[in-house]
């Protein structure tokens, strides 16, 4: 029921802000949350990566100092030798 609601929100254009309750698992284990948005909410990959950046910082009221890579924000930045959409 919690697929079909998130599905039917995501749809329906409410925004989803990516969050984590890392705390109750190993570390790094949350990212796994991305693959589900896309598999089981219907996300686009860029729309699952957008609701733990652009989408997080602004419901938290922190656009104007992260979410984006911009001149005068503050950034974590990786690198990957793969596309992060795939």
């Amino acid at each position: 029921a919690m697929q079909e609601s998130h599905r039917r929100a995501y749809k329906a254009g409410v925004k989803f802000a990516f969050g984590t309750d890392s705390g109750v698992s190993k570390h790094g284990d949350n990212a796994q949350e991305f693959a589900l948005l896309v598999e089981k909410v219907g996300m686009t990959p860029a729309d699952a990566i957008r609701s733990a950046t652009v989408t997080a910082a602004e419901v938290l009221g922190q656009g104007n100092v992260i979410g984006t890579i911009e001149p005068g924000k503050q950034a974590d930045i990786i690198a990957v030798d793969a596309s992060p959409l795939s």
